[in-house]
């Protein structure tokens, strides 16, 4: 009997210690599980704020291109307009033209007295009014000219901003003599309605910030004025 009651000892400590090295298991397990649920989540997390971000920068992204597609439908527009004909009066009818560039490289058409008088127009290789065409034109064929100068634009109320180009891109802005970062001069000027222009070839020797080209800063500037529109 007792050694039969031996035998049995032995066998419940052998049970004991295969339940406790189970035991041991089902706990590791069930931290390598905890481990792996939470390194789960923490990656859906990081999707989750990546997805977030994307689909942030294509509402910005398409908001500017309806903003484009809107001004390039207004110039459509207006150039129909002008194309159709006018109503007759008893006066004799004006000409006016909007400005073009002749074989020099120059604008053509009329031109505002003042104008010529003004050293500072007059010398210019380029000059208009923004009715007649917008800045983001202006700026876009100068940077597909690849042209070097200073662009300036004057506001009805006086307001004067002037751009400094290299081979094309903006390398520097400036508002009222004050130099200014690029995107906050074209978020100045964009809004105008009346104003005029002159640009002049090659006027500064170097460089006042790292060229940036024209389609970024219009891209940027119009998303900026959409936001102030929406928060506003």
């Amino acid at each position: 009997m007792r050694a039969r009651f031996d035998a049995l000892s032995e066998r419940l400590q052998g049970l004991e210690d295969a339940i406790d090295v189970i035991a041991r298991r089902l706990s590791h397990r069930s931290r390598r599980e905890r481990r792996t649920d939470r390194r789960t989540a923490e990656l859906v997390e990081s999707i989750a704020e990546s997805v977030e971000a994307h689909a942030i920068a294509l509402d910005s992204l398409g908001t500017a291109i309806e903003r484009i597609e809107r001004r390039l439908e207004r110039a459509d527009g207006e150039r129909r307009d002008s194309r159709s004909p006018k109503a007759r009066s008893s006066e004799p009818p004006r000409s006016v033209q909007p400005p073009r560039l002749d074989d020099t490289g120059d604008f053509s058409g009329a031109k505002e007295a003042s104008d010529e008088d003004d050293p500072s127009i007059s010398g210019s290789s380029i000059r208009g009014s923004i009715g007649d065409m917008s800045l983001s034109t202006v700026l876009a064929m100068l940077e597909i000219e690849r042209r070097s100068g200073r662009l300036k634009v004057q506001g009805d109320d006086g307001s004067l901003v002037a751009f400094e180009l290299e081979d094309g891109s903006v390398v520097g802005s400036r508002v009222s003599e004050n130099d200014m970062d690029a995107v906050e001069s074209l978020r100045e000027v964009l809004t105008w309605k009346n104003g005029r222009f002159w640009f002049r070839q090659n006027p500064s020797e170097s460089l006042v910030s790292p060229p940036r080209s024209v389609n970024s800063l219009l891209l940027e500037a119009t998303r900026q004025i959409d936001e102030a529109v929406r928060v506003g």
